[in-house]
């Protein structure tokens, strides 16, 4: 059941990119996937404003509870 609302919300946001809900659910993972010395070369060849960006702009997507504003 959850599952598939997620799965709605992400077909949803998909339609702002050129990709499907799949793709932006593995883009997620792979994310998650890169380890220190990855980042390491990544931090290397000055990539890394764009990655922490394109993460969090990508997280957003996927887990918009982590970014709600609680209120007081």
């Amino acid at each position: 059941m959850e599952e598939n609302i997620i799965n709605k919300r992400l077909q949803k946001e998909a339609k702002k990119f050129k990709m499907n809900w799949e793709d932006l659910d593995n883009l997620y993972d792979i994310f998650y996937m890169i380890n220190w010395q990855d980042y390491k070369n990544i931090k290397l060849n000055k990539m890394d404003k764009w990655f922490n960006s394109f993460f969090v702009r990508l997280e957003k997507i996927i887990c918009p509870e982590l970014y709600k504003k609680v209120k007081k």
